[in-house]
């Protein structure tokens, strides 16, 4: 050892090596390729001759490396910072979060960086790139260790991710600062390790009928109701607002960096989903021909037309998109027996039920922009009811949670048993007759 400590450049001897490959594969200290300690301080020792152990020094490494795009290439950055390094080298290598034993993407070699094929127990007998699906390992060459430039130590690597969206990928380094002393004693390393997930991309969308009423999933939307957004990319997550969203008693604006305009005005989001966004559209003055915009982590749609009404009455619906969204006074379901077996039970001729629904305009006192509702805001006019061809008579209606209306009505004494279409009329704008029924047996 003292005698191939003496010779020049002897500490990065194997740098570059017989075939210019440079350091042995394996010793960015990713768990997979062998016990912690086998990083560059498998080779190079500390002052007192021993193998240096990473991180102990005082100094730091550190990747530098934004989120991917998909078959796009990038240059990644890596800075060994040590007051005492006088000449440098690292080893970079990155992996599926998924199954870190497998590659994800390739490393670009030149001048300055060199890359070798695991696996990693193939150590100084590892091929050059390219690897063929085999991890890869980019390091320097002996040119780029630049002796004599004092901190910090830079490389770049241009690394090519996965054509497809594979997940996280995570990136583990180690680097060597020395002091540049034509030997291997008295050199620090430093490792660390980093994840990255694909970026996002632009929220598309859908070219038609994609901004529509949440409850009827019509075209017509109105001010505090509830809409609903289809398309894709409109978000990287799937979720609903939750007690760590709100901010007092204001409603979320974004949920995972996910939010939405209508008419240039932002919205509150209630659920997201890479295809479907449901949100509460802000209060507006405006009416006719507006556009709706998602942005994601920054990245704006392209806006979407819509038609804002002063009102867009539409009752919500249970599971299958056929019974009104009803319960008894006891706060169980009305709907028939099988719809929630032993939850759900028609309603009866002069029983008073709830009717949920979206669009039914201002209430008075005020709606609170972009608060919860702690009280039931009524409205100043009622909405006309109908429950088949008969009347029914509306005993409430106003607001009860964010863009909720509940209208309590009482089922005509004379309404036969069956199924029967439920239809709202306010201000002289109906909801649509087809597809809300309420079921009624005596």
């Amino acid at each position: 050892m003292i005698l191939l400590a003496s010779i020049p450049f002897a500490s990065f001897g194997r740098s570059n090596g017989p075939t210019g490959l440079g350091p042995p594969a394996g010793r960015t200290g990713a768990p997979t390729d062998g016990p912690a300690t086998q990083t560059c301080g498998a080779c190079h020792r500390n002052a007192a001759a021993l193998p240096q152990v990473p991180n102990t020094e005082g100094g730091s490494v550190a990747v530098s490396v934004v989120n991917y795009i998909p078959g796009q290439k990038q240059t990644i950055g890596v800075r060994i910072t040590d007051t005492a390094g006088l000449r440098w080298g690292f080893q970079l290598t990155a992996r599926l979060k998924t199954d870190e034993t497998k590659v994800a993407g390739t490393f670009t070699a030149n001048d300055d960086i060199r890359v070798r094929c695991g696996p990693a127990a193939l150590g100084d007998t590892s091929p050059a790139a390219p690897c063929n699906g085999e991890v890869e390992f980019a390091s320097h060459s002996l040119a780029a260790t630049k002796p004599g430039t004092p901190n910090p130590g830079l490389f770049s690597v241009e690394w090519t991710p996965p054509a497809a969206n594979v997940g996280e990928i995570i990136f583990y380094v180690a680097g060597n600062a020395t002091n540049n002393s034509n030997t291997n004693v008295g050199d620090h390393i430093y490792t660390t390790n980093v994840t990255i997930q694909a970026a996002a991309s632009k929220p598309l969308i859908a070219p038609s009928a994609a901004v529509v009423n949440g409850a009827s999933f019509q075209a017509a939307i109105s001010p505090n109701s509830w809409i609903t957004i289809r398309g894709t990319d409109l978000a990287g997550s799937i979720r609903t607002w939750g007690p760590a969203d709100f901010s007092g008693n204001s409603l979320p604006k974004t949920l995972d960096g996910v939010g939405v305009n209508v008419n240039n005005r932002a919205a509150y989001v209630y659920y997201i989903s890479p295809t479907q966004i449901n949100a509460l559209a802000p209060g507006d003055t405006a009416s006719g021909n507006i556009s709706v915009e998602v942005v994601r982590s920054g990245l704006r749609s392209d806006p979407a037309p819509a038609v804002l009404n002063r009102v867009s009455p539409a009752f919500f619906v249970f599971k299958n998109d056929k019974y009104a969204a009803a319960t008894h006074a006891d706060g169980k379901f009305v709907g028939p027996t099988s719809l929630y077996p032993g939850a759900s039970t028609p309603a009866k001729p002069g029983e008073v039920i709830a009717l949920y629904g979206t669009g039914f305009g201002v209430t008075n006192p005020a709606i609170p922009e972009g608060l919860t509702v702690s009280t039931a805001l009524e409205l100043p006019t009622r909405p006309g009811v109908r429950i088949g061809s008969l009347t029914a008579e509306v005993q409430f209606a106003g607001l009860t949670a964010a863009g909720l209306y509940q209208i309590n009505v009482k089922i005509p004494d004379q309404t036969p048993d069956g199924d029967h279409a439920v239809v709202a009329d306010m201000g002289g704008v109906t909801s649509p007759a087809a597809g809300v029924l309420v079921t009624v047996a005596r």
